[in-house]
């Protein structure tokens, strides 16, 4: 777990990566003008499975929530990076864990 700062504010590992790696791509989500959220996608070249990349982290603002946001950029980031994909997610966020089961499914047609 990685602690808060008096800020409310953590260093979160490799975020410098996303803007510097060429197998690393940091994206910036934005609904109706505004800023609704991020996603952190980046090349799997070793891991013990078939696996291409992986959604290290996905964030959609609440008000954009459940308006379909985070189910199109989904769709968007699996039709420009071809392949087998992880999508992580924290299993204490129960919203979380059903929205990814409900992408991976509807991408892999079951």
């Amino acid at each position: 777990m990685i602690p808060f700062d008096e800020a409310g504010f953590y260093n979160a590992p490799h975020l410098d990566d996303y803007f510097t790696d060429k197998e690393r791509f940091p994206y910036f989500i934005y609904a109706d003008g505004a800023l609704a959220g991020f996603a952190l996608v980046y090349k799997r070249a070793e891991a013990p499975e078939p696996l291409d990349w992986t959604i290290a982290e996905f964030f959609i603002a609440y008000p954009y929530r459940r308006k379909g946001v985070g189910t199109f950029v989904m769709e968007e980031l699996f039709r420009q990076y071809k392949g087998e994909w992880q999508i992580k997610y924290h299993s204490k966020n129960v919203g979380s864990e059903i929205f990814r089961h409900k992408i991976a499914s509807e991408a892999s047609g079951g």
